[in-house]
């Protein structure tokens, strides 16, 4: 039994999911008059994750300051 060569579709490529429409899919695209990127997203991440562990105010504020 031969087995066929499975044919790949060359004339209409697939397009990968871009990271930062499904942020802004995950979050409505905005908040109020505000637009997250996907930096910003993980910057304030990052503020959250410092905050709850402690770290130095300062850190905190020179990584909000990213953020302007």
């Amino acid at each position: 039994m031969q087995r066929k060569p499975l044919a790949l579709n060359v004339h209409s490529p697939q397009k990968a999911p871009q990271s930062s429409s499904l942020l802004s899919g995950l979050l409505g695209g905005n908040l109020g008059d505000i637009k997250i990127d996907e930096e910003k997203a993980l910057i304030g991440l990052l503020i959250y994750i410092l905050y709850k562990q402690g770290a130095d105010i300062k850190l905190l504020l020179a990584l909000g300051y990213l953020l302007l």
